[in-house]
């Protein structure tokens, strides 16, 4: 969306295969400290614990704008610059300025809060929608097949997901078909033929 608004966006990942991804994106690449020393505007968006360090502020340009979208407490890490000698001074309803003693300032919104629900709309209902209908999905294949699942991080079924993508497009108006489908059909998830239509688990005990 940034580059869609003019900016020239460069992503720094220490992943090498999401690093990767963003340049054949067509997004320029460079490691954070050195990503930050001609940034107008740096955007964290790890929800990990200094992610924009001491290092990478003493790198900013002056002035350099930080958020963080979502994430968690000292993604910006604030404890270590004050702790270097930073003064914070609010400037503005959730802008302060964060002057290092050996380095440039940066403008901080939000004290290094989660600035997509402080500064905007946070999750859209449109989205939340899909993230609890995907959820439910989730819930009702436990409760069908707890059973039968590992006793693990389990992927969610895909079709979970094509169930509630299609109930969205539904709802907005509009069906998909599967290839081979004649034309108007619909495409309903098929329940098990082996499987009556809810089966209580015994997976956590006797639900009566």
């Amino acid at each position: 969306m940034l580059r869609a608004l003019g900016f020239r966006v460069t992503v720094a990942d220490p992943d090498p295969v999401r690093a990767l991804q963003a340049l054949f994106a067509g997004y320029a690449v460079a490691p954070l400290t050195e990503a930050v020393r001609d940034a107008d505007l740096v955007m964290s968006a790890s929800g990990v614990p200094d992610t924009i360090s001491l290092a990478v502020l003493r790198a900013c340009a002056p002035g350099t704008v930080v958020a963080v979208a979502g994430g968690v407490d000292q993604e910006v890490a604030l404890d270590d610059a004050v702790a270097a000698g930073a003064v914070r001074t609010q400037i503005g309803r959730k802008v302060e300025r964060v002057s290092m003693p050996d380095g440039p300032h940066v403008l901080l919104l939000d004290g290094g809060g989660c600035i997509n629900i402080t500064g905007a709309e946070g999750n859209p209902i449109e989205i939340m929608d899909l993230s609890f209908a995907a959820q439910l999905g989730a819930v009702r294949m436990l409760v069908e097949r707890g059973d039968e699942l590992e006793r693990a991080v389990v992927p969610i079924d895909p079709e979970v997901d094509a169930v509630t993508a299609r109930a969205a497009l539904a709802a907005f108006g509009t069906v998909v078909e599967p290839p081979g489908s004649p034309v108007g059909t619909t495409w309903p998830a098929a329940q098990p033929v082996d499987r009556a239509p809810d089966v209580w688990t015994r997976r956590f005990g006797d639900p009566a």
